[in-house]
């Protein structure tokens, strides 16, 4: 997939809550996850996503989250983060995305996993492509 050199204009975006230990996210549109309930967008087929900008916060206890795609495959290391902790990632000044669901096959979306049940808060940008 080509998908360097995009700015935040060309991507989609998504964002919401969950204290769900996985949640799934950045398949195809918009949408928002709150509590225990998931409202995942359904992935695409023959597409792949592309994370360009990601904000994650949480709530309290400590946990930790990994970006994984939707069939459980780890795409970052384990973040470890401290209670009310965050992340966040920027567009690197290359332009490419810091992940892309290459590895496995593409249709699959983006999911956060978390080794607790606090609160995840997410904000993503991101593209699809084949």
């Amino acid at each position: 997939m080509s998908t360097g050199l995009r700015s935040v204009s060309s991507c989609l975006h998504v964002f919401g809550s969950s204290a769900a230990a996985t949640v799934s996210l950045a398949t195809g549109g918009t949408g928002v996850s709150t509590g225990a309930t998931c409202s995942p967008i359904n992935a695409v087929a023959n597409q792949r996503v592309s994370i360009y900008r990601l904000i994650i916060t949480i709530g309290s206890p400590a946990v930790t989250v990994t970006v994984q795609d939707t069939a459980g495959t780890a795409l970052s290391q384990p973040f470890q983060l401290a209670a009310n902790g965050a992340v966040t990632l920027d567009i690197p000044i290359n332009g490419d995305p810091w992940w892309t669901n290459t590895a496995t096959a593409a249709g699959l979306g983006i999911q956060l996993s978390q080794s607790g049940t606090t609160t995840i808060g997410y904000d993503i940008y991101y593209m699809q492509g084949p």
